[in-house]
């Protein structure tokens, strides 16, 4: 269920308009919102994500989870934001994404779940060519 606007600090964020893949969880980690930049990466991926876990997107490693759920349960005790890489497969190699997490507070200041950014996706056959160039 794509979004159009977040709200951070008393201002609305228009989520389309930042051209960057953002996503949001609930307390338990369960993706409930995420914008078209973000569904052009999971359609990369050919995932349908709406109700799954963020640890349990197609193709994260074991080790990718494990990365996941240790940034997902630290962000939601309001430790700092957490930036890490994963790597999916997909049917022409794999995408890489730059994930940076932060806690989402509502207006009380509650942790109520997290925002997931994504900083850059990256084929890997697009690596491949540039550094063959």
């Amino acid at each position: 269920m794509p979004i159009g606007g977040l709200q951070a600090a008393g201002f609305d964020i228009n989520a389309e308009a930042i051209n960057l893949p953002i996503l949001l969880t609930n307390r338990a980690g369960t993706i409930t919102d995420f914008n078209s930049s973000m569904k052009q990466f999971f359609d990369g991926i050919s995932a349908n994500v709406e109700g799954l876990s963020l640890n349990k997107l197609p193709g994260l490693s074991k080790d990718g989870q494990a990365l996941v759920d240790e940034a997902v349960r630290d962000t939601l005790a309001g430790q700092p934001s957490r930036s890490f890489d994963l790597i999916f497969p997909t049917q022409s190699g794999s995408i890489s994404v730059l994930l940076s997490l932060s806690s989402r507070r509502d207006e009380n200041g509650k942790i109520v779940g997290v925002v997931g950014v994504g900083h850059e996706t990256v084929e890997k056959a697009e690596l491949t060519r540039v550094a063959n160039d």
